[in-house]
């Protein structure tokens, strides 16, 4: 596959799941949890993953919210890694619209 082939390609799977990760993300940042304690955001990725043909480990590493999910589609190169960072810090509540301190809940994880 050639460069201008895969680009367009992945413009296309972008433009047709933006709307979609959009919604998760908003589900996650709606819902912040601290470490270790995720369980509510983790399950949605997992889930996610799981309709997209994934097969996911859960518990990872001794973590009950840490996951790895693999996907074989052919054999070979390239293989790809990503890293999900969806963990929230105490006290960082914040409201998405604004760039000044505002947050959601006073105290809250965000």
């Amino acid at each position: 596959m050639n460069s201008k082939t895969l680009k367009k390609r992945i413009q296309d799977w972008n433009s047709s799941y933006s709307e979609e990760y959009r919604n998760i993300a908003e589900d996650i940042w709606k819902h912040p949890e601290l470490s270790l304690q995720e369980f509510y955001c983790s399950n949605i990725i997992i889930e996610k993953l799981k309709t997209e043909g994934f097969t996911v480990k859960e518990g990872i590493g001794g973590m009950p919210t840490a996951f790895i999910a693999e996907y074989s589609h052919g054999s070979g190169k390239p293989v790809l890694g990503f890293n999900c960072e969806y963990d929230s810090l105490p006290g960082l509540s914040q409201s998405c619209e604004l760039t000044s301190k505002s947050p959601i809940t006073e105290g809250a994880p965000g």
